[in-house]
């Protein structure tokens, strides 16, 4: 699976640059602008809220400092995935650069727009919390169930966000989302 997310995210990076990406950008940006409502933009704003750094960021720093004493070596886990993310979306986005598109709400940031890094952070955060929970609950199959079925809603609404908003093209949240989901559980396969 990760093979097919890293596949992904190359096929992404070759649309987008070249400038084909607009094929697919452009029709779902519409769509997705089409359905806006009051009660939507207020929802999704509140995910990408939490997906801000100046929130993220503190959440990482206490989840690894929380499991430390007890759980090092997920911790020192979480850590390596989380700092090479930021990597991660820091070089991809140097050597794309992007343009952001028109944001439909307010003013679009300021950094370049691929990969998403909301959705790059979310899938590896939301991923590796919940690839790391399942070694301990593996026999509590509702666990399993509820546990992986929250993060996949943490990951998607965090870069469906993005798209609704306007602040991202969709292209940028799949690279996001397969880029993070390769670089986590690349790191995850290694056992500590």
């Amino acid at each position: 699976m990760r093979w097919l997310a890293l596949a992904v995210f190359a096929w992404l990076a070759i649309l987008v640059g070249r400038g084909q990406a607009v094929f697919f950008d452009e029709p779902v940006r519409e769509a997705v602008h089409r359905h806006a409502s009051p009660l939507w933009t207020t929802i999704l704003r509140a995910f990408t809220f939490i997906g801000e750094p100046g929130v993220f960021w503190p959440a990482v720093v206490i989840i690894v400092a929380l499991g430390w004493r007890n759980h090092r070596a997920s911790a020192i886990r979480l850590g390596v995935v989380m700092a090479g993310a930021a990597v991660l979306e820091i070089g991809i986005k140097l050597a794309f650069h992007r343009a952001r598109p028109e944001a439909f709400f307010g003013a679009s940031p300021k950094s370049y727009s691929f990969p998403s890094g909301h959705a790059l952070y979310a899938a590896c955060l939301y991923g590796a919390l919940a690839s790391l929970a399942a070694a301990s609950i593996a026999k509590r199959f509702i666990w399993l169930v509820a546990m992986w079925t929250a993060a996949g809603l943490m990951i998607v609404l965090i870069g469906f966000s993005r798209i609704y908003l306007g602040v991202h093209y969709p292209s940028d949240v799949l690279a996001g989302w397969s880029i993070g989901w390769f670089w986590m559980r690349s790191v995850l396969v290694f056992k500590a």
